[in-house]
Parts: C-alpha cells; structure tokens; sequence
C-alpha cells in the first residue's frame, strides 16, 4: 500500500488536476461530447470510516469536467493522479488535498479521482456534470493490488 498524507488545498498545488471554486467565484463546465447535457445531482457522500482511509478504486471522464458543491459547508477529502505512460492512473504520484466546505472543487476532463469522502462526518454535495449517459461517461480502474492509504490528521482536517 502506498501511504499519502492528506495535505491542506491550495489553487497552485491542485491546478494540474483542476481549480478551485471559492465564495463568489465560478467555473464553466467542459464538455466534450456532442449530445452530453449538464447534469445536476445531489448526494450525501459518506465520512471517511478510518484512519489510513484507504482507497482501492479510481474513476475518470475522459471528455468531460466535473465540479462538487458542498451543500452543508462540511469538509472533505480529494485524492487525485494523473495519467501514467499508459493512460491508466499514477497511484506512485498520487495526491490527496483536505478542502474546507466553504470551498467548491472541479476536476479537469480526464483527471484520475477516488470517489468523494467527508472528513468529520458524511457531507452533502452537489455534483455539476455534463453526461450523455453512455459508457463514455465514466470510466472505473481498480488498483486493489496497489491501494493508497490516506493518512488523515488534525491538520488536514483542518
């Protein structure tokens, strides 16, 4: 397993997989597909359940961004990398960033990502998307025989 600590967000350190959408600011959803249409969800994403919170499963959209709204200003946790050689996720250069829930985030189109947790306690989202709901929409990888382990602390949490 490969251990990471979760770092504090900033704009600079996740610009390569995304930007960061703080009070009063906004992003414009990229869309690469013909036919996708903005999609707006609402969800609860769970709390992270342990301490390394350990992650066996990254996702990608190959042509479309995606942004998470926290609803009830709860933080939470971001684990992103980038491509390898082979188009697959980088878990040796993976990062994992604690964002505050005044803060919204949108990954680029094609950003490796695990699925969304809250730090402290399950957190609601909303998810903006563009979607024409084929299997060009999303696209899982497993690396159960290369997890990483996120090492969470108060700091993080922050």
């Amino acid at each position: 397993m490969r251990r990471i600590s979760a770092e504090p967000i900033g704009a600079e350190a996740f610009a390569p997989f995304g930007c960061l959408i703080e009070a009063g600011g906004s992003a414009t959803t990229i869309a690469g597909r013909p036919g996708s249409r903005t999609v707006i969800e609402r969800k609860t994403v769970p709390a992270s359940g342990h301490d390394p919170h350990l992650v066996e499963t990254l996702e990608r959209h190959p042509s479309d961004s995606q942004a998470f709204l926290p609803l009830d200003r709860g933080a939470y946790l971001v684990v992103v990398c980038p491509d390898d050689a082979m188009g697959g996720p980088d878990v040796a250069r993976a990062r994992a960033f604690a964002v505050p829930g005044s803060m919204a985030i949108q990954y680029h189109p094609a950003i490796w990502h695990a699925g969304m947790s809250g730090l402290a306690r399950p957190v609601e989202m909303a998810i903006v998307m563009d979607r024409d709901f084929s299997a060009g929409d999303c696209e899982f990888r497993s690396i159960a025989d290369t997890p990483i382990g996120i090492v969470l602390n108060a700091e993080a949490e922050g």
